[in-house]
């Protein structure tokens, strides 16, 4: 999946999404979804191309341990054959779960000659 259409498919849950930092403004908004790549790499495509794969982390913030928002993120991907396996932690602090996975998106094609 390319990294676009997973975008629109985060916004389709209609919640607060941001790449890379949260706004401090937004830091009490539950749920909320942060992503941000941490691996980035190349991989053959068809002729001379290759396929700029990142990995993102996917962050999401809830008051609550299974959050609709989030079985119905799950749903929208199992619909696009992403099967990730997501991690939980409760963060005592700030009284919230962290729900996290990672996922390869496809950033663009670079054709070399």
């Amino acid at each position: 999946m390319n990294k676009n259409e997973f975008i629109e498919l985060l916004k389709e849950l209609g919640i607060q999404i941001n790449e890379g930092i949260t706004p401090e403004k937004a830091k009490g908004n539950y749920p909320r979804i942060v992503i941000w790549p941490y691996v980035s790499e190349y991989q053959p495509s068809s002729g001379a191309a290759y396929n700029d794969i990142k990995t993102y982390q996917v962050s999401f913030m809830s008051a609550l341990a299974d959050d609709p928002k989030l079985k119905e993120l799950r749903l929208k991907m199992l619909k696009k054959h992403l099967m990730p396996r997501i991690n939980h932690e409760y963060i005592e602090e700030d009284r919230i779960w962290h729900s996290f996975f990672s996922v390869d998106l496809i950033e663009n094609v670079i054709e070399c000659d």
